[in-house]
């Protein structure tokens, strides 16, 4: 007996359920049936402070080291530039973003290579 199995493996944007208060209006990226996530080992710097970019393409990449042959996702995104603000408060006019790219490993492979952040629902650009 044979089984074919056909699964869809492009990349989609799913976004957070509107009633998960903390996850409102963020998304995340999911490949096949796999939900991705960033971690600091390969995104630098505070997580919260990239704004994913919905507009620009997202590649599929292979991984290197720990999670060599496994695939990755890079996307483009904004990260704030003024995050070493020590003011509690400042002017909102002040926010300034610089565009980066974002790399994205399977939800289920993080805290593998380093400790750090992780972060599965990514705040969007607007």
């Amino acid at each position: 007996m044979t089984i074919n199995l056909k699964l869809d493996f492009s990349v989609k944007i799913m976004k957070a359920n509107p009633l998960v208060r903390s996850d409102y209006g963020k998304v995340t990226l999911q490949r096949g049936p796999l939900v991705y996530c960033t971690e600091n080992h390969d995104n630098p710097d505070n997580l919260w402070t990239y704004h994913l970019s919905l507009e620009d393409k997202i590649e599929v990449i292979l991984g290197e080291d720990k999670l060599k042959n496994m695939v990755l996702l890079k996307a483009k995104a904004y990260q704030e530039s003024n995050t070493t603000e020590t003011a509690l408060y400042y002017e909102a006019s002040s926010q300034s973003f610089k565009k980066t790219d974002l790399i994205f490993i399977p939800y289920y492979t993080w805290a593998n290579r380093s400790e750090g952040q992780m972060m599965v629902w990514q705040n969007v650009y607007k």
